[in-house]
């Protein structure tokens, strides 16, 4: 109704038009008021909603034929983009409002002109339906769902609008795909009118829509709009509330999401560091780098200032107290400060268990947090604990059946019972950890490591050489930059001792020691390396094996009884079985390979008895694997009661017959080398020069000569390759 006009006017002029014209059809748009319901009330009147006197996409498209449109197209290089548009570019823009599209067909670049007229000619009809400019609010949401009006209105008011009020106030339509959808110009003038009005409110939508988004949509999907719209507190928010579901889905885009940010929203210690983290985001996991300095904690200075402000965020333990331990936790695990973040993770889970208690923290947080602490106090040696925080973390996972957690939390917890022996229980969890993995959207290789070299010890405890070797063909060739990297190497090295070449073994430590000389300091990486290498010297030569180990290892000890008893000394071995089997600590694998070694000690020189045979036999038939016979089998004297008692099939026996152990035997006393010798030593056999050398380890070629005539001299040899054999028969 034009302005000016009263009701009673209009219908009159109404009925005069359909008197004089009475074929003709006239859309009037007027208020409520009687007039208008006299109108109403003539037979051939039809009362239509908003929504009707807009045209359709075909509609549109018949419409706008006789303006020869053509689909837009891409520009040819150089040249300026076609102005035209496709009929639904047209009714997106305009919602199909007849003068819009007619006006925009015509003229392509009367966007302003078009959208200050339905600006005009909506204004009446909204503001009688939403007079207080509740409405107008929706121009600031991305997407239309009841969900999406719930999650932007509801906090605000008790009064949410539905998607059928927003359509008959003509603000929103069902678009060709059944979403709905606002027209542009439309959205453009209501958001344009409210940031002139009130430019304060009109951010605090904004951020109240990203939010919103990040709720009932994917947080990627609030990254992308706040981007966008250079939202930049609604994306700090979506940041704060969202980026542990971003970190398990797209790392990458909360990378892009922390770096878009500026400068004045967020920054600091904690933000730099967890830009730090996030930099290792790739395409389908983490490629952590290795501490790029020596490890000092004392004189790092982020890494103290990070536990300051740590400790300010625990005094109120919730979700910002959580972010903050996991990105110290990182930050300290990116730079080699391994032990610090084992401590780091279990001052982390008493927050996570108070900020838990108090509803303070969202499981999902409270799970991925227990899962890096478990990480943290894993790589520190404390594998108690960290099956601890895998199992917390598996709780909070199964709690919003999340499918990222759990299969992490059961990979990793299926690792560590490997690690300690627990065979049957690892392989409980890798099999849960495979139901998950088939769920995660993201860093599935990286997810599924734990698992993958459990089933690797597995096969190894079984005495398995397919399973080792399918199990192996499944990872990288050469240990890569994972965290569990020297797991890896010790199962390479294990499988090469008994079924390859010992000394390719140790020439692979000694190179992981040399190339990752920081981050082969981690108490993980410290006690298997050893483990490692001690195998592979004393495959090579018996008095390999020192007097005191350098890892206080059960595996290790039970080598150390066995040649113990091979040399006769009964007593030293009892002393080295009773350590392993009075200690607090240790897996099933090693308690029961002792308690098996203890029988054979107390038989020694005469075959197994019948009562130590009972013995073996309840211990193998509990939870036993073949690698708890492995020493028992070398004394031919003992195979055919222990075939007999335990009921091994042909496979079994050829298992156990396919591993060789040493056998102590007398070679001359050895000199000892030292570590930069023995680094000599490991480039000599991989081929490099004095140069390569120094080069690699940051010292003269002088130096070189020196250490390299020093071996030498120690060896009694004069040339490389009498240096690499006497080297081998040594053990080194």
């Amino acid at each position: 109704m034009p302005t000016g006009t009263t009701p009673a006017g209009a219908v009159k002029e109404v009925l005069i038009h359909l008197n004089e014209h009475p074929d003709v059809r006239i859309a009037a748009m007027l208020p409520p008021a009687p007039e208008s319901y006299e109108l109403a009330q003539r037979p051939d009147a039809q009362l239509v909603l908003g929504p009707d006197l807009f045209l359709t996409v075909s509609e549109v498209e018949r419409l706008t034929a006789e303006f020869n449109l053509r689909p837009a197209a891409a520009p040819a290089p150089g040249m300026d983009a076609d102005p035209t548009r496709s009929a639904e570019q047209l009714w997106r823009m305009t919602g199909g409002w007849l003068y819009g599209v007619e006006t925009l067909s015509a003229e392509p670049a009367a966007t302003v002109k078009v959208a200050n007229a339905l600006g005009r000619a909506i204004a009446p009809w909204v503001s009688h339906l939403d007079p207080n400019g509740f409405l107008h609010e929706a121009a600031f949401l991305p997407i239309f769902t009841e969900d999406m009006l719930q999650a932007f209105y509801a906090q605000r008011t008790d009064r949410v609008p539905g998607l059928a009020q927003l359509a008959e106030a003509c603000l929103i339509l069902p678009g060709p795909n059944g979403e709905w959808i606002m027209a542009e110009l439309v959205r453009r003038e209501l958001r344009a009118s409210m940031q002139r009005r009130n430019p304060d409110r009109a951010e605090q939508l904004d951020t109240l829509a990203v939010a919103a988004l990040a709720r009932v949509s994917e947080p990627g999907a609030a990254v992308v709009a706040a981007v966008e719209r250079r939202t930049w507190r609604g994306l700090w928010s979506v940041i704060e509330e969202h980026w542990v579901d971003l970190f398990m889905t797209n790392p990458r885009m909360l990378r892009y999401a922390a770096q878009k940010m500026p400068a004045g929203i967020a920054r600091g210690e904690l933000f730099t560091a967890a830009l730090k983290i996030l930099a290792a985001a790739g395409k389908d996991r983490m490629n952590l780098p290795f501490p790029p300095a020596e490890p000092n904690y004392a004189e790092d200075r982020t890494a103290r200032n990070l536990r300051k402000l740590t400790e300010e965020y625990f005094r109120r333990p919730n979700s910002p107290a959580v972010t903050a331990g996991l990105v110290e936790l990182g930050f300290l695990r990116i730079q080699g400060h391994y032990e610090e973040s084992g401590h780091c993770g279990k001052r982390l889970r008493r927050v996570i268990s108070q900020a838990a208690a108090a509803e303070r923290v969202r499981p999902v947080l409270a799970g991925m947090a227990e899962l890096q602490c478990g990480m943290s106090l894993h790589i520190a040696g404390r594998l108690i604990e960290a099956v601890n925080a895998y199992e917390a973390a598996m709780h909070w996972g199964a709690s919003v059946d999340h499918p990222f957690i759990q299969a992490n939390a059961a990979a990793n917890l299926a690792l560590a019972h490997a690690q300690a022996g627990n065979t049957q229980t690892a392989r409980e969890w890798a099999d849960r950890a495979d139901n998950f993995l088939a769920r995660t959207k993201w860093g599935t290789k990286m997810v599924g490591r734990g698992a993958q070299l459990a089933r690797i010890y597995i096969a190894w405890h079984e005495l398995d050489r397919q399973g080792m070797d399918a199990g192996l063909a499944l990872l990288p060739a050469e240990p890569d930059n994972d965290e569990f990297w020297p797991l890896h190497a010790e199962l390479l090295t294990l499988r090469e001792r008994f079924f390859g070449s010992a000394d390719a073994g140790l020439h692979r430590i000694h190179n992981l020691r040399s190339t990752r000389a920081y981050a082969a300091q981690s108490p993980m990486a410290v006690r298997t390396l050893a483990h490692a290498e001690l195998v592979a010297r004393v495959a090579l030569d018996p008095l390999a094996m020192p007097g005191s180990l350098p890892v206080d290892s059960p595996e290790l000890r039970n080598v150390q009884a066995y040649l113990s008893l091979q040399s006769g000394n009964v007593d030293a071995a009892l002393a080295t079985l009773h350590r392993t089997l009075s200690a607090p600590k240790g897996g099933w694998r090693s308690r029961c390979l002792a308690r098996n070694l203890q029988q054979l000690a107390r038989a020694v020189p005469d075959p197994l008895g019948t009562d130590a045979l009972e013995i073996i036999l309840e211990n193998y038939s509990a939870d036993g694997e073949l690698i708890d016979l492995l020493w028992l089998w070398q004394d031919p004297q003992n195979q055919d009661g222990l075939r007999d008692t335990l009921g091994l099939t042909e496979e079994e026996t050829r298992r156990l017959d396919c591993f060789k152990v040493p056998r102590r035997g007398r070679v001359e006393d050895r000199a000892a080398l030292t570590e930069r010798e023995l680094e000599v030593l490991a480039g000599l056999r991989l081929g490099k020069t004095r140069t390569e050398m120094a080069t690699e380890r940051h010292v003269s070629v002088n130096t070189i000569k020196a250490q390299t005539s020093s071996l030498y001299r120690k060896l009694g040899v004069t040339t490389r390759e009498e240096a690499m054999t006497k080297g081998k028969l040594w053990g080194y």
